[in-house]
């Protein structure tokens, strides 16, 4: 059985690795969170982001995506780390464009685009 992820940066199925697992679609990236707003945060261009540096009000912003992507982003900061919706777009309930999520420390989220415009997080967090 072969499994395919997508990714908001890549069209199409991942490839397999050597031992059949399929490899994280867009790569696994870091980065460092940065701003207090959706306008100053560190861009994620990666499928999977390891994000350090949250200090409560720093934060990321995830890419423009289409409905199906997903893109999983694992705080490893010590403290809350913002994560923000691309334009357009909102996370959960809360508003397009600046509502952020905040991502516990040492946790990890994956955020799906029900629609280019819709994200949804799973685990749900509280918006």
């Amino acid at each position: 059985m072969s499994m395919h992820i997508r990714d908001p940066q890549i069209s199409g199925p991942t490839q397999q690795l050597g031992n059949g697992l399929p490899s994280v679609a867009g790569g696994i990236g870091e980065a460092t969170a940065a701003g207090s707003t959706n306008a100053d945060a560190a861009s994620i261009n990666n499928g999977y982001a390891v994000v350090s540096g949250a200090d409560g009000t720093k934060g990321v912003i995830l890419p423009a995506g289409v409905k199906g992507n997903y893109v999983t982003v694992k705080n490893a900061g010590g403290s809350a780390l913002k994560v923000y919706p691309p334009a357009g777009a909102a996370i959960n309930g809360l508003t397009a464009t600046t509502g952020a999520i905040s991502l516990a420390a040492n946790t990890v989220a994956r955020f799906v685009f029900a629609s280019a415009t819709q994200i949804y997080t799973e685990p749900l967090l509280p918006s």
